[in-house]
């Protein structure tokens, strides 16, 4: 969100602004980049969660369109002055939205490396995590650190096919050696392994279901949320709709 899309502009009764530190799912179905991994996410998705009869039952009855349509998750990691001559990582770190040429930037993953960008899913359904107990402000960040050279190499941390096949693999019970040390890997990391590895870094635990480490689908982070009661959003307005409305 930029200072025009903030300008004049007061959130519904009930609706909080997204501020650095907040993780948000959203439904990228239709990018080019999705499209890549969709099949992917899928099969890992409904692997993990095929004997789960509560969790079925519980998006059934608020008509949830499906699994895979929480299909991508980042984090906010702060604001920063747009400067069109130099990469969103270079750009300078504002103390709020409301500084002069501000935008919010989020740390998102990606096959080649995790990047960090100015938020631009606003016109998409989505979910922020926004006033909850499941985010603080030190995990915007824990999550940039992600975008930046490391262990990984002179980009971003990276991902790839096989982390989904982990998943799946985790979701049979397949007994491969070195499979809960892959997944809890922080070498290479799918969306929501991003966005929980952050909050693990800043002593925030997501899951108290006893999970191993990395074993989360985007749909697990939309589902923490939805059981919050977080309204969908969509458009910079913030304007909020039930999880089941139809796209336009």
């Amino acid at each position: 969100m930029t200072p025009a899309e903030y300008a004049g502009y007061t959130p519904p009764q009930g609706v909080t602004l997204p501020r650095p530190g907040d993780w948000f799912v959203v439904d990228p179905t239709g990018e080019p980049v999705f499209k890549r991994i969709e099949w992917a996410e899928k099969l890992a998705t409904n692997l993990e969660h095929r004997h789960d009869l509560a969790w079925q039952d519980w998006l059934a009855k608020r008509k949830d369109p499906g699994w895979y349509r929480w299909g991508h998750a980042g984090v906010a990691t702060r604001w920063a002055r747009i400067d069109a001559g130099r990469s969103p990582a270079n750009w300078e770190t504002v103390p709020t939205g409301t500084w002069p040429g501000a935008a919010l930037l989020i740390a998102e993953a990606e096959p080649h490396g995790a990047v960090e960008r100015p938020w631009h899913w606003g016109a998409e359904p989505h979910m922020w995590s926004t006033g909850t107990a499941l985010c603080k402000l030190e995990m915007g960040a824990a999550a940039r650190r992600y975008t930046q050279p490391g262990p990984w190499g002179q980009h971003g941390v990276p991902y790839a096919f096989p982390d989904y096949g982990a998943i799946g693999a985790k979701a049979l019970g397949l007994p491969i050696p070195g499979l809960d040390g892959y997944l809890a890997a922080t070498w290479h990391m799918i969306c929501s392994q991003l966005v929980d590895q952050a909050a693990q870094d800043r002593g925030v635990h997501l899951f108290n279901d006893g999970r191993a480490p990395g074993y989360v689908m985007p749909l697990d982070l939309a589902v923490l949320l939805l059981r919050l009661g977080r309204q969908v959003r969509s458009k910079p307005t913030g304007e909020e709709h039930t999880p089941w409305q139809a796209r336009g």
